[in-house]
């Protein structure tokens, strides 16, 4: 497991954002605050999902971006076309995995 800065722990904590190991999210990439959004290596869904070996640090972080934009864009701009509906506890599916490279470094 990676180790967390200290001073990115703090942040996290003094905004009182749920830390179980990893910024704990939804499916849609809420964070425990509705209004905080977060996606990436330091993310882990929530424990309801059953998925603790299913982080963002296993997948394409491209793919990742795609999916975190596409949740956030149509809140800025309406004509943008939603995020597909993903049932209240089934995970994004994501297909693009790391880079081969990328995984051997993380072994």
């Amino acid at each position: 497991d990676k180790v967390i800065d200290s001073d990115t722990f703090g942040g996290i904590n003094n905004s009182c954002l749920v830390f179980d190991g990893r910024l704990v999210i939804d499916t849609e990439c809420h964070t425990n605050d509705p209004v905080i959004y977060a996606a990436g290596p330091l993310t882990k869904y929530k424990r309801a999902f059953y998925c603790d070996e299913f982080t963002h640090d296993i997948y394409c972080s491209k793919e990742i971006g795609e999916r975190l934009a596409s949740v956030i864009l149509p809140i800025f701009d309406p004509s943008f076309p939603p995020v597909e509906e993903v049932e209240k506890y089934e995970l994004p599916k994501y297909v693009r995995p790391k880079p081969p490279a990328v995984m051997a470094t993380l072994r």
